[in-house]
């Protein structure tokens, strides 16, 4: 009977000691997603909404971004856009030049067009004018 009961409590306490089971992390939200393919100025803009998506009548590639400017008005930047095709392969004459833009204090939409009907991912850097 001892021997029965220390066998039983001995597994009881082993049952007891795994480890806990980690729960892995939600998966990222479709924005969360949309916002690591934008890089900004530490503290100069922040993005109030951001779409992307295959235009109904274009069949290409948009991206619709309103920036908030924390800065003050006429803060001159630049941007770039780099499109990609669905592999990851850059598009490299799917207007990934530098342009500049010039934003107001408060909310400065922009809108993203691909060139190339190719383009099915895109990562935007925007910086500050010097």
């Amino acid at each position: 009977m001892k021997q029965t009961l220390f066998f039983t409590l001995f597994f009881l306490s082993l049952a007891g000691c795994q480890a806990p089971q980690k729960t892995p992390p939600p998966p990222p939200t479709p924005e969360q997603i949309l916002l690591s393919k934008v890089d900004l100025p530490r503290f100069d803009l922040q993005i109030e909404t951001i779409r992307a998506g295959i235009g109904p009548t274009s069949k290409l590639m948009e991206v619709h971004i309103i920036f908030q400017n924390l800065a003050k008005s006429d803060t001159p930047y630049r941007y770039k856009t780099v499109w990609f095709t669905e592999d990851g392969t850059p598009l490299t004459g799917a207007d990934s030049g530098w342009r500049g833009i010039t934003m107001n204090r408060g909310s400065n939409p922009l809108r993203l067009l691909a060139r190339d009907d190719r383009a099915a991912d895109f990562k935007i850097t925007v910086e500050k004018e010097k």
